[in-house]
């Protein structure tokens, strides 16, 4: 046997090691990274999104009330690289993920803030008037149509 035939094998033997003593930072940085689309929510709606599982894992999502999980609710396990949330109340949400028997991820605050009931109400009224007046002209427009008839 050569030392080149030796030297190869010592070579490939510590790239082993080398790939085994690494590979439990691999595994923590296979952890979900997750953000929101909004951040701050001000109609109880946003996405989480994270980036795709390997084709054999599933995503599991949890969302909570308070920053230590301890009233976590699952919401989504699956493939997806996004889940729209919706209803959220007034109020800082929680979000975290992970693959299907790996660690948390870091947690996702969302902050949902409800326009006053002052603005709703003036949307609402003028949504009711650009309504009637649409109806107020086609109506009108109709009539004058058959009139000159």
């Amino acid at each position: 046997m050569t030392a080149r035939f030796y030297r190869m094998h010592t070579i490939r033997f510590w790239l082993s090691i080398g790939l085994l003593l690494a590979l439990p930072a691999m595994q923590a940085a296979a952890q979900p990274v997750l953000s929101a689309s909004p951040p701050d929510s001000s109609d109880g709606v946003s996405v989480i999104s994270w980036q795709a599982p390997a084709a054999d894992q599933h995503i599991i999502l949890q969302r909570a009330t308070h920053a230590d999980f301890s009233d976590a609710r699952q919401i989504y396990r699956g493939s997806d690289t996004a889940s729209t949330v919706t209803g959220m109340t007034d109020g800082t949400w929680y979000f975290r993920a992970r693959l299907d028997d790996g660690a948390w991820s870091e947690p996702l605050a969302v902050k949902v803030q409800h326009h006053p009931l002052g603005r709703a109400f003036g949307f609402f009224s003028v949504g009711a008037i650009v309504f009637i007046g649409t109806v107020w002209l086609i109506v009108g427009g109709s009539r004058r149509q058959r009139s000159r008839q």
